[in-house]
């Protein structure tokens, strides 16, 4: 039966090729989610220190939208180059 061990060597092969994707994606996630929310932090605060005024004529101009925009951005971007730095080959 020289099939059994092939099987098995493959089947560990691909458990494992699985496992490491997994973990790899857990701590990428983690290491992401902390950074944007430190980062959605720091905007909000800087945000929020803006005289009334300034504040005012910010949102008329779409100043929250535009700063959502480029956060959206910059974790998609993040997510591309990291999907295609630990994509299995």
């Amino acid at each position: 039966m020289p099939l059994l061990p092939w099987l098995l060597s493959i089947a560990g092969s691909v458990a494992g090729r699985v496992l490491l994707a997994l973990g790899m994606s857990i701590v990428s996630f983690a290491g992401l989610s902390t950074l944007v929310s430190n980062f959605n932090a720091s905007i909000q605060d800087n945000y929020n220190s803006l005289p009334a005024t300034t504040l005012q004529l910010a949102n008329i101009g779409g100043l929250g939208d535009f700063l959502s925009i480029i956060t959206s951005a910059f974790v998609t971007r993040v997510s591309l180059v990291a999907l295609k730095k630990f994509r299995l080959k």
